[in-house]
Order: structure tokens, then C-alpha cells, then sequence
């Protein structure tokens, strides 16, 4: 049960899940789709599974979204989704463009169209390719958001509609694509997109990780098996993909190990089984985790593409990681926690004059409490 403290053991797994994805990129996929000729054939088999860190990252987004909302109003929200994600992602999306633009690449090109839509975080909603490939994450997440922002809209209006609720019919809708062809209709499809049904069951996990961190119940825990089984048929059709996208064998054995893994450690940890490696020093690696996701991989393959033939490969990599570490850290230190201090202020100030406003125009309306 919680005891309100950090639990920064999921800051270790952040850590984990995006250094084996950079590891998927630069072991595996990078050279596999041409992106690098850099190809590590050593190593690649132990890291071609790291696509599977983003599916950790869901489910830490799912139990972390859910805290943050339990007394939030709309506004609150999506603030602090703002505030969180877009300082990092503007000076990343920045770096990436100025490498590719100016140094130039053989696997991916930039216009100054696609960067300005790029800052937007919007761009894969209207068909514009984004700056780097792993952005493509953050989309779902957006999607993610939008779904909890519906949840607390409704949730004004329904005074006794709950979390329970949101995690229950989205888990039921989910479980639905096992017997309806969602891809029969132009509505069901839309069904299945905006409800995120190939990772929808791990942000169900985060959330239901957290109703058992802070209650204890058995239902929550109970409902952690179907939403696990489909987290495995998520994961199976995950891998029929890559197989035919990467001409390379897959273990539906070890993806299977691998999401339970996630499952059982997370499930550890929130309920005091791993609080031997809740140290405080994982917060500080943790906060490396989100710029370094966003400019590992374009960046990188630049690296590796101008000077990969002068270089011990292996020397290449370690010395690119650090790099990317040490990018990460001074991203993290000098403008993701100094912007997004300026930024929440800027968005507070924003929401005064609105509200001054409106208030000025119907001053026997309480705006501010539904706001």
C-alpha cells in the first residue's frame, strides 16, 4: 500500500527502457534498414528486442498519468503535460534538425516545413513525417492524453464516474479486437486508433499498478491477468511485423519472458519487493531518460555515418553513448528544468488574463472553479 513516497526504482526502469532502445537502434536496427552502415553483428542479438523498452515506457506512463490526475482539474493536466514534454522535445527537435540540415546524411532528410511542424508534436496527425523516428511514441502518448482529458471532462460532468471506470471500459474495448475485425469499417478503425488498442494494455497496466500501490485490492490485481494476456498478443503480432519488416527471426518464447518480466518486476516494486534498489540516485539518471530517447538515434547515426570508417566500431559506439549521456544531462540541466519553470509560469499568467476576462464578461459566473 503507499506510503506517499517517490518510488525511484521506476526512475531506474525509465533509465533502462531508453537505453535499450538507443542499444536497439545502434546494435540492430540502424544497419538492418540502412540507416548506418555500422553494423554491430556481435551483439545485435541481444539488443534486436529492445523495441520492447518503448512497451515498458507505456506502462510507466499509465501508472505515472493516473498520480497525476487524481486531483487535477483539465487545465492542470494539460499543463503539466506541456510543461513536461515540450522544453526537452523543442530544443531536441532543434538539434536534430540543425545536424541534418547542415551535416548532412544518406538515410533521411529535413525541410525547414517539416521542423516547424515538428515543434508542434502534431505532425503525425496531419501526415508530416517526424524529424526522427522515435517521435512516433510521443504520438501515442498523445493519444493517451487526449483519452484522460475526455476521462476528467467527463468526470466534471458525472461527479460518481472514477478512474475504475476509465481503466475498466478501456480494458473491455481492448479485449473486444480478439473477436470484431476493426478493420471492416472506416468507425472501427477509428475505434482502434483512438482508443491505442496495439498498446493500449500497457498503459491499463501502469494504471492498474497503481490502483494496487495505493489500495491494495484484489481486484486490481486480478485484473492485471487479462489485461497481461493482452499485452502478449500485443507483443505477437509486435513481432510478425518485424520478422517481415527486419528479415529476422523472432522468439515469441523471449518476447513472452520480456513483457512478463515487466509485469513482475513493476509489480515488485510497487508493492515494497524491490525497495532493497529504491535509492535516491535514481532520480537523477531518471532524469536523462526523456531528452536522451529524443536525440539518440538521428543524431547518432550521423555520427557514425562521418567518421565510422576511421574508428574502432566498438570505441565508435561507447564514445557515442557518453556523448548522448552527456548531451542528455546538459539538455536536461540548462533548458528542460530552466524552460519548463518559465514555461508553467507563462501558461499560469496566460490562464489569469483568461480568466480576468471572462470573468469581466459574466462576473456572476465562477469561472476559475471550472477551469
Amino acid at each position: 500500500m503507499s506510503s506517499g513516497k517517490r518510488i525511484y526504482s521506476i526512475d531506474l526502469l525509465r533509465f533502462i527502457a531508453a537505453f535499450y532502445v538507443m542499444m536497439f537502434h545502434y546494435a540492430f536496427r540502424g544497419s538492418i534498414v540502412g540507416n548506418t552502415t555500422l553494423e554491430l553483428n556481435e551483439i545485435s542479438k541481444y539488443f534486436k528486442y529492445g523495441y520492447f523498452g518503448v512497451h515498458l515506457f507505456f506502462i510507466i506512463s499509465g501508472f505515472v498519468i493516473l498520480l497525476s490526475v487524481q486531483k487535477n482539474s483539465v487545465f492542470d493536466f494539460i499543463k503539466s503535460r506541456v510543461v513536461r514534454l515540450y522544453p526537452a522535445y523543442w530544443v531536441c527537435v532543434c538539434i536534430t534538425f540543425i545536424v541534418v540540415y547542415f551535416f548532412g546524411n544518406t538515410f533521411t532528410s529535413v525541410g525547414v516545413y517539416n521542423w516547424i511542424v515538428n515543434m508542434t508534436m502534431l505532425n503525425s496527425f496531419i501526415g508530416i513525417p517526424s524529424v526522427d523516428g522515435v517521435y512516433w511514441s510521443l504520438h501515442v502518448e498523445l493519444i493517451f492524453y487526449f483519452l484522460i482529458i475526455i476521462y476528467l471532462i467527463l468526470k466534471k460532468k458525472f461527479t460518481k464516474l472514477k478512474d475504475d471506470h476509465l481503466i475498466i471500459v478501456w480494458l473491455l474495448i481492448s479485449l473486444s479486437q480478439l473477436v470484431i475485425d476493426y478493420d471492416s469499417h472506416y468507425f472501427l478503425k477509428l475505434i482502434r486508433f483512438v482508443f491505442i488498442f496495439k498498446y493500449s494494455s500497457f498503459f491499463i497496466a501502469g494504471m492498474l499498478f497503481f490502483k494496487i500501490y495505493k489500495t491494495n485490492l484484489k481486484m486490481y490485481k486480478y485484473l492485471l491477468f487479462p489485461t497481461l494476456g493482452l499485452s502478449l498478443y500485443s507483443c505477437y503480432l509486435s513481432i510478425n511485423q518485424m520478422i517481415i519488416d527486419y528479415t529476422t527471426d523472432y522468439s515469441f518464447l523471449i518476447c513472452t519472458l520480456i513483457i512478463v518480466s515487466f509485469y513482475v518486476v513493476f509489480y515488485l516494486i510497487i508493492t515494497g519487493g524491490l525497495d532493497v534498489i529504491n535509492k535516491p540516485i535514481y532520480m537523477s539518471i531518471g532524469l536523462l531518460t526523456y531528452p536522451l530517447y529524443l536525440i539518440h538515434q538521428v543524431f547518432g547515426f550521423v555520427i557514425f555515418n562521418t567518421i565510422g570508417d576511421s574508428i574502432n566500431k566498438y570505441s565508435l559506439v561507447i564514445g557515442v553513448i557518453l556523448f548522448m549521456l552527456l548531451l542528455s544531462s546538459l539538455i536536461n540541466k540548462y533548458v528542460e528544468r530552466p524552460l519548463s519553470m518559465k514555461l508553467g509560469a507563462l501558461v499560469d499568467r496566460l490562464k489569469e488574463k483568461l480568466l480576468s476576462h471572462l470573468n469581466q464578461e459574466d462576473p456572476t459566473k465562477n469561472i476559475k472553479s471550472e477551469l
